[in-house]
């Protein structure tokens, strides 16, 4: 047994990894593949709700469970039009078989009176991403534990990840940031070539997590923000039951070896790829 300590983005997130369940004596796992193939197409709703149950287990038996709580790890960026400092997560997620983009809009701030003379204020901020396909296009959401990570990150405390629409309670501090970051965009992009053994891992995950809950992230550093970025490591993981399950860890491949940096550069700046 090895006890080398696994870093992501210079943190540790050995201990946040869990081993995946151990298949029980007697079950294959060839059976279980049988059927959910042969009942991919439910029938009834009671057929819907126990196949869920199976394409569940199948990802236990597949995957070491993962403690997301890493990516409540707070960074910092310099706003171009208001040379002002702000908090930021230090990774960023994206839905990537659904967009490559990431995006932080204070869309809400104000305060009411209180007792004895004291104010309350609250504060709404949402994180979306651009999804567009060749039959919809629009913005979706992050809500449940993501989004509760990513405003720790951003300095917002006791966050309750069930909180999906509302406005947060907040100090007098994130008030004021709220108040000068109101209508203002924070917006990142991920840009990266998958090594041919990930693209294998996630097609099968695709299979049991579904293109709505599979997510990327990876370490975004000041300079990465307000345009695309190609990570040196990138993780991906699926969403099954409100936990998380790591499917890999992965170095992107180097473009940097093919095409000269300036190219890269002068590409990846727009945060699109052409």
């Amino acid at each position: 047994m090895t006890n080398e300590r696994i870093l992501f983005g210079g943190v540790d997130i050995t201990d946040a990894i869990t081993p995946k369940e151990q298949v029980p004596a007697g079950v294959s796992l060839d059976d279980i593949n049988a059927l959910l193939k042969e009942n991919s197409i439910e029938i009834s709703k009671t057929e819907a709700r126990l196949n869920s149950l199976l394409a569940n287990q199948r990802v236990r038996y597949t995957y070491p469970r993962i403690d997301a709580g890493f990516i409540s790890t707070p960074s910092q960026v310099l706003l171009p039009s208001k040379r002002q400092e702000v908090q930021v997560p230090k990774f960023p997620v994206f839905k990537f078989l659904r967009a490559n983009n990431f995006q932080i809009n204070y869309s809400y701030c104000g305060q009411e009176g209180g007792g004895f003379g004291e104010k309350k204020y609250f504060s709404r901020v949402d994180f979306t991403y651009r999804n567009v396909s060749n039959l919809t296009q629009g913005n979706g959401s992050y809500y449940n534990i993501l989004r509760a990570y990513f405003l720790q990150s951003m300095g917002f405390k006791n966050v309750k990840p069930d909180n999906y629409y509302g406005s947060l309670d907040c100090d007098e501090r994130m008030y004021k940031l709220s108040q000068s970051l109101k209508n203002q965009c924070i917006h990142i992009t991920l840009d990266c070539l998958f090594p041919k053994e990930t693209k294998e891992k996630i097609k099968d995950a695709s299979k049991l997590f579904g293109d709505e809950d599979m997510y990327i992230t990876a370490e975004a550093k000041p300079k990465d923000w307000f345009k695309g970025f190609i990570p040196e490591k990138a993780m991906i993981f699926g969403s099954c039951d409100d936990e998380f399950y790591l499917v890999d860890i992965f170095n992107p491949i180097k473009l940097s070896d093919k095409i000269p940096q300036a190219r890269i550069n002068e590409k990846i700046k727009k945060g699109v790829w052409e």
